[in-house]
C-alpha cells in the first residue's frame, strides 16, 4: 500500500517573500594549499535556500585576487520571518587540470539581517560632471609632501610641533605650551584599533573579510582550520510579488578600480603602554619590527631600555602591492644581548579595508585644510578632490562652487561660519 502524503498545514509554513541577493564578491585573499597543491585558479559557488551562482574564474590568483566580475545576483524566495531564513553559504572551488574542481574552503553565514537594505534610500540621480559649474576646480594637482621639511618654520613657533598636537589631544597640560591658546586643531586619539570602534563600522562598510574553513580538526574542541579569507558583501531586499513590475534600482555601483595598486605606507610609532615584562628585573628592552608582504623592517639598534612603556616617535616607510600585500604586522621584540629576542606582541592591520573604507582611514580626515605647521595636510587628494570622489562613489549631487560658498546636498556653507571664531591661522591653505 501507498503511504499517506500529510501537507503542512497553511498556518505552519512560513510565508515566502520573492527577495533580491546583490553580492559584491570582490576577491580570495590568504588560501592555503590544498592536497599538497597551491590553489591557484578558484571561483565561488553561492547558495542560498534553493538558488545558486557561480562567479567567474580568477586566472591566477597570485597576481590578482580579485573577480573580474565582481557583482553577482540572485533571486530567492525567502521567509519573511528572520528566523526561518536560510544561510547564505559560499564555497570556493579550485579549477584544476583534468576537469578536477575540489571544494578547498567554504564559509556559512547564518545571521543575514545585517545585509538587508532599503533599495530606494538615497536614491538621487548622479548629476553630471561635465557641468563647469559643479565639478571640482581644474588646478587642482597631487600634493608631493617634503617629510624631511621642518614642522617649525619660524622661531615664533619653536615650541609648537607634531607632539604638542597630540599632549594637548591626550589632556597633558604640561607638555602642550600654547598650543591649544593659538586655536591649533587637536586630534581624536583612540584607546582600541580603529577597526573594533562601532562609528567606524568596523571599516568593513565597503566588503567584509570573511573567513574560509575546510573540515575539522583532530582536536573536536578546536575550531575548523581557517584556510584563506573571502573579501565581498551582500545587499538583500525584498522584490515585488508580481515580477511583471519593475525592480528597484541595483545597490552596487562606483565601485573601485580591482586592479594591483602601488602603495606608499607610513607606519607612524608613537608609544607602547603596559607591555608584558620579559626580563628578570620586570622590565623589557622594546625594539619595533614591521613587514608587510616580502618586505620587513628590524628596528633593533634603537631598542629602549628597561621599560614597559615605551616611547618611541618615530616614522618607518614602505612599499606595497594591494591587494597582494594587504596585511601589515607590526611586532615589538624584547632585546636580549646573549639570547634570542622574544617576542612581546604582535597586531595585524587589513591595509586593504582602510584604503577602500568611506571613512579615510589611511591618513586620517583634519579638521582644517593647513599647507604647514604641525597639521599640514598628509593626504595625495585635497578637500575638494576628496568631496568629488565622495560624491561618485556616494551616487550623490556634486557639489557646487560659488565665489564665497559652497552648496552641497541642499546645504549652503560659508568659510566666515568656520573660521569667525577661531584665531588666525598662518598655515591655513
Amino acid at each position: 500500500d501507498a503511504l499517506p502524503i500529510y501537507m503542512v498545514p497553511q498556518g505552519i509554513k512560513p510565508v515566502l517573500q520573492r527577495t533580491a541577493i546583490e553580492i559584491l564578491a570582490w576577491g580570495l585573499r590568504n588560501l592555503k594549499s590544498y592536497q599538497l597543491a597551491s590553489v591557484t585558479s578558484p571561483s565561488l559557488l553561492i547558495e542560498c535556500g534553493d538558488e545558486m551562482i557561480q562567479s567567474c574564474v580568477i586566472k591566477n590568483v597570485k597576481k590578482n585576487p580579485n573577480f573580474d566580475i565582481c557583482v553577482l545576483f540572485m533571486e530567492v524566495r525567502l521567509p519573511k520571518e528572520e528566523l526561518y531564513t536560510p544561510p547564505i553559504i559560499v564555497k570556493v572551488i579550485d579549477n584544476r587540470q583534468f576537469g578536477r574542481k575540489p571544494v578547498v574552503g567554504q564559509c556559512t553565514i547564518r545571521s543575514l539581517e545585517e545585509f538587508y537594505c532599503d533599495p530606494n534610500k538615497d536614491d538621487d540621480d548622479a548629476e553630471s560632471f561635465a557641468d563647469q559649474s559643479t565639478i571640482t576646480p581644474k588646478d587642482e594637482v597631487l600634493i608631493d609632501i617634503d617629510d624631511k621639511e621642518p614642522l617649525i618654520p619660524t622661531q615664533e613657533e619653536e615650541f609648537i610641533d607634531w607632539w604638542s598636537k597630540f599632549y594637548a589631544s591626550i589632556g597633558e597640560k604640561e607638555k602642550y605650551g600654547s598650543y591649544v591658546e593659538k586655536g591649533f586643531d587637536t586630534i581624536q586619539v583612540y584607546n582600541s584599533e580603529l577597526e573594533s570602534l562601532e562609528e567606524y563600522d568596523g571599516l568593513t562598510d565597503f566588503c567584509r573579510t570573511f573567513k574560509l574553513h575546510r573540515g575539522k580538526t583532530q582536536d573536536e574542541s578546536e575550531d575548523p582550520t581557517v584556510v584563506g579569507e573571502f573579501k565581498g558583501s551582500f545587499k538583500m531586499y525584498q522584490l515585488p510579488d508580481d515580477p511583471a513590475l519593475p525592480a528597484p534600482p541595483r545597490q552596487f555601483h562606483q565601485l573601485p578600480s580591482r586592479g594591483p595598486q602601488e602603495c606608499l605606507v607610513r607606519i607612524y610609532i608613537v608609544r607602547a603602554l603596559s607591555l608584558q615584562p620579559k626580563d628578570p628585573n620586570g622590565k623589557c628592552d622594546p625594539y619595533v619590527k614591521i613587514s608587510v608582504g616580502k618586505k620587513s623592517i628590524v628596528d633593533q639598534d634603537n631598542y629602549i631600555p628597561c621599560t614597559l612603556e615605551p616611547v618611541f616617535g618615530k616614522m618607518f616607510e614602505l612599499t606595497c602591492t594591494l591587494p597582494l600585500d594587504k596585511d601589515l604586522k607590526i611586532a615589538l621584540y624584547d632585546y636580549d644581548l646573549m639570547s634570542k629576542d622574544e617576542k612581546i606582541g604582535e597586531t595585524v592591520i587589513d591595509l586593504e579595508n582602510r584604503l577602500l573604507s568611506k571613512h579615510m582611514a589611511r591618513c586620517g580626515l583634519p579638521q582644517t585644510y593647513c599647507t604647514s605647521g604641525p597639521n599640514q595636510w598628509r593626504d595625495q587628494l585635497r578637500p575638494s578632490q576628496l568631496l568629488h570622489s565622495f560624491c561618485q562613489q556616494n551616487n550623490c549631487k556634486a557639489p557646487i562652487y560659488k565665489e564665497d560658498r559652497i552648496i552641497f546636498r541642499g546645504h549652503e556653507y560659508t568659510l566666515a561660519e568656520f573660521e569667525s571664531s577661531k584665531p588666525p591661522n598662518p598655515h591655513l591653505g
